[in-house]
């Protein structure tokens, strides 16, 4: 997408926050509110035209996942079985991947797209 809609997360080690930024600014809500998670997972997700200004993506199934937690980034996978289930995450050794209490921001792009940390 455009710059516009870059999106970042810079980990806090101070507060074990992740604080959203988009477009190079600071992400904040009309009241001023900085947006921060606990956790934030990635997962890569189908996608295709639902029509001319709609993007449709697919949720049931499974794909790749990277889950930022802690300052740590863990690679893995996603599995959601159906509409009323929780999406799961595992690492690499099939392990589910526990998360942090408070708030989990997930990010879905498409395969496509290249996901950078630094």
């Amino acid at each position: 997408s455009t710059f516009n809609y870059q999106v970042q997360w810079k980990y806090d080690a101070t507060t074990n926050l992740y604080n959203r930024f988009l477009a190079g600014k600071e992400h904040v809500t009309a009241d001023g509110t900085k947006l921060a998670a606990k956790n934030v997972v990635v997962i890569s997700v189908k996608t295709q035209l639902a029509d001319a200004e709609h993007l449709s993506m697919t949720t049931i199934g499974s794909g790749d996942a990277t889950v930022f937690r802690d300052g740590l980034k863990i690679t893995g996978t996603w599995t959601k079985d159906g509409r009323n289930t929780r999406m799961v995450f595992k690492d690499a050794s099939g392990q589910i991947i526990p998360l942090d209490a408070g708030q989990t921001w997930i990010e879905v792009v498409p395969p496509d797209r290249k996901v950078t940390t630094t």
